[in-house]
């Protein structure tokens, strides 16, 4: 890359109101005098997708945040190995023969489970959500040999429903690691939260919500009402882009 030339970054997604990446990447490129520039890029659908992709002459790459990190693929020309398996990408770099996907909310998550007390890998984990952020999440628990069930409005093969939990409130028992992975509860609508038993939570519970803004959601609040140990998404974020800066090659 031209260390003299501008090029622009940016997220993918929608809706973005909540998003601390351009603040990031921004006082980056000025802490190193580097003249590049992150900026929001969103798009209500990924409809117009490869024809706005095309016009982006100065895009050297872009982050992928809800609801598109799975959706992204079809228009990617190549997918790291650990993308591939995951199936789903939160950070793209353009290359000599098109754009390559990436994904680094797997090591994040890796990176940010030390901050955790190590009875949490003990047990089997809850996991809300199914989409490209619960996907590196479920992988990363695998490869830790952490079982876990992933929770879904629309329960299929090996995916429980909120329905089911509320209906049989002492399952929840059973899973010391709770991860919200899930937009429910992020700026603007921080008053929202999943639908949970939460008078069956604990102190042996951990709940994390990879949000990040707000610092504490609802779905934190209520479980530290509960007594459980709560984290929020800001390691997690950090993690994530700096590996992206290392991706991106800045």
């Amino acid at each position: 890359m031209n260390a003299s030339a501008i090029h622009r970054y940016g997220l993918l997604g929608h809706p973005l109101t909540h998003s601390a990446s351009p603040a990031f990447f921004n006082e980056r490129f000025k802490a190193q005098n580097k003249p590049h520039r992150y900026a929001l890029l969103d798009l209500p659908t990924l409809a117009q997708f490869a024809t706005w992709l095309t016009q982006q002459k100065h895009l050297a790459g872009f982050n992928v945040t809800t609801p598109y990190k799975r959706a992204i693929i079809a228009h990617l020309t190549e997918l790291s190995p650990l993308a591939k398996r995951i199936g789903a990408v939160n950070t793209v770099l353009r290359t000599p023969t098109g754009w390559k996907g990436y994904n680094t909310d797997y090591d994040a998550f890796l990176q940010s489970m030390s901050l955790l007390p190590k009875h949490c890998t003990e047990h089997p984990a809850l996991v809300l959500g199914t989409g490209g952020a619960a996907r590196a999440v479920m992988a990363a628990l695998a490869d830790l040999q952490i079982s876990c069930t992933a929770v879904s409005r629309q329960p299929k093969s090996k995916v429980i429903s909120y329905d089911h939990l509320l209906k049989n409130p002492l399952h929840i028992q059973q899973y010391h690691l709770i991860v919200q992975a899930t937009p429910v509860g992020m700026a603007p609508a921080i008053h929202q939260a999943p639908q949970l038993p939460y008078a069956q939570l604990n102190a042996q519970h951990i709940c994390y919500d990879l949000i990040y803004n707000p610092k504490q959601t609802t779905f934190l609040r209520k479980a530290d009402k509960q007594g459980c140990l709560t984290l929020n998404g800001e390691a997690m974020f950090k993690a994530q882009a700096e590996a992206t800066w290392r991706i991106w090659g800045c």
